[in-house]
């Protein structure tokens, strides 16, 4: 009897026919005999899609607060005021400033690896509307410190928090957006990211850092207060047999023009196909299927080559390698203006996602960045001592702008494109722990790297990385735009 309805709905729907919405139960998955997958009909947005994105996405506003923070708040920290205070020449208050710089990417390496667990528990949307209480306790610790342990200890939780916000603000985005839609939302992780960094060097300027520490509260707020009103993405209800309120979810993202009936059939044969599939399915055997093992490798890889382009050590220590450079342009004003080429990058390009692909803007990036890291190496190995030379402000904005448009967004989204639903949670979180990792090596070894090989040797190992991602780009990396999952999965299955 429910094959036959299902069937119906099909023919009806396909005929543009459909008027009625035959109630589901919970438990009841129709079966598509006709074929597995019900192609897209009209899918359009509806208005509260773009607030429900835009609340989850609110939070990588929060993330690039935390990144942005110890720019302004490291150098805030050397003033006389300051309490505790950086003593520039006492090596162990250098040592205590990189633990501040990376103790975050060490949290967010936890916060990833624990996210899994707790997506699959919780589901994406109580995670975000609940991440403000952590999030507000270190930031209040890091405001009220008196000590630079403390400080650490407060980055060290904003750092789980960010590596949970890194995990599930893109896989709750692509789950809920229409596909025509996916590749400019996807991009606006990295954008209110951005706009997080832009804020924190503006107002680190104006404030002390423990004042900019209380101004970053704001961002997250916002979007849990924004998620508490959110519904759960169709296809986690779908995966937890709750039928009927996956239909209502689609209810409220979609507009009344959209087919959400054709919609809700494609998500529950899917899921359906893949449960009879791989029902008996270990870890062990998920991660030997040619469609798991080989989204997870690209996003692994895609991860490690954004974090060894230097990005974060970068963001990181953007007002002390401006001190450094031999350059007389005011640091926390070039902080500002690189910021400022980063969200106008992002923005950009993710307006043009959807039309370029991924593939072309990984290579623009990819070329960019291999090309404005040789010129900072030759510059500190032919110009070190021109106090007029604004090569490295020209440059870091190249930068940043060729990072924002391809490396900044597509290796967090490209995960939850190319990998199937029931391996993304484990895929996203490898991939995740391994930027946060990357992200912890290179900063906290920053200094070392320059003392052992030089400023222009460790900007030449740079360019090096990024001149590698070019080709695994070119050789590995699949093109995603207007491909549905199936067609990915089976490019997968089909060519190796």
């Amino acid at each position: 009897m429910t094959k036959l309805l299902s069937i119906e709905i099909f023919i009806c729907s396909v005929a543009g026919k459909f008027k009625s919405r035959p109630q589901l139960n919970d438990n009841e998955l129709p079966i598509l005999s006709l074929t597995n997958t019900v192609q897209y009909q009209s899918r359009i947005a509806s208005w509260s899609m773009y607030f429900y994105c835009f609340s989850a996405l609110f939070s990588a506003m929060s993330m690039g607060t935390v990144i942005g923070w110890s720019s302004t708040a490291l150098n805030s920290m050397k003033m006389d005021y300051s309490v505790p205070r950086i003593r520039p020449n006492e090596p162990i208050d250098i040592n205590y400033m990189t633990w501040m710089g990376s103790c975050m990417t060490l949290g967010a390496l936890f916060g990833s690896l624990f996210s899994g667990i707790i997506i699959d528990h919780f589901g994406r949307r109580i995670i975000l509307s609940t991440l403000a209480i952590p999030f507000t306790i270190g930031w209040l610790i890091i405001s009220f410190a008196q000590s630079f342990l403390t400080i650490i200890f407060g980055r060290v939780i904003t750092g789980i928090c960010v590596g949970i916000i890194a995990s599930t603000v893109p896989g709750y985005v692509a789950n809920i957006v229409t596909p025509n839609r996916r590749g400019f939302l996807g991009t606006c992780f990295q954008l209110l990211c951005s706009i997080g960094a832009l804020s924190a060097a503006c107002f680190g300027t104006i404030f002390s850092w423990n004042r900019l520490s209380l101004i970053s509260i704001i961002p997250v707020i916002i979007s849990s207060i924004g998620m508490c009103f959110a519904p759960e993405s169709p296809i986690r209800l779908v995966q937890r047999n709750q039928s009927k309120a996956a239909l209502q979810s689609l209810k409220r993202l979609r507009s009344n023009g959209s087919d959400i009936m054709a919609e809700l059939i494609e998500l529950e044969n899917r899921i359906k196909s893949s449960r009879q599939s791989h029902a008996k399915s270990s870890i062990k055997s998920l991660f030997k299927r040619p469609d798991v093992y080989h989204p997870l490798i690209i996003g692994v890889m895609l991860q490690f080559f954004q974090q060894f382009s230097g990005i974060n050590a970068i963001m990181f220590y953007l007002v002390s390698i401006f001190n450094d450079s031999g350059s007389n342009i005011d640091p926390q004003l070039a902080s500002i203006v690189v910021n400022f080429a980063l969200f106008i990058s992002c923005l950009f390009s993710g307006l043009s996602m959807d039309f370029f692909g991924r593939r072309l803007w990984l290579f623009i990036s990819g070329s960019g960045m291999f090309m404005t890291m040789l010129m900072m190496a030759l510059h500190y190995h032919c110009n070190l001592n021109d106090k007029t030379s604004s090569t490295p402000l020209i440059c870091l904005i190249i930068f940043s702008v060729s990072f924002a448009c391809g490396y900044g967004s597509i290796p967090w989204m490209i995960v939850s494109e190319i990998t199937p639903p029931e391996a993304a949670g484990l895929v996203g979180s490898f991939s995740a722990a391994t930027n946060w990792l990357c992200a912890f090596i290179i900063t906290k070894e920053f200094e070392d790297l320059i003392y052992l090989l030089g400023k222009e040797g460790l900007y030449f190992l740079f360019s090096l990385f990024s001149l590698i991602s070019i080709l695994f780009v070119m050789f590995f990396v699949p093109e995603t735009k207007r491909k549905t999952l199936e067609d990915l999965q089976n490019h997968f299955l089909n060519n190796y």
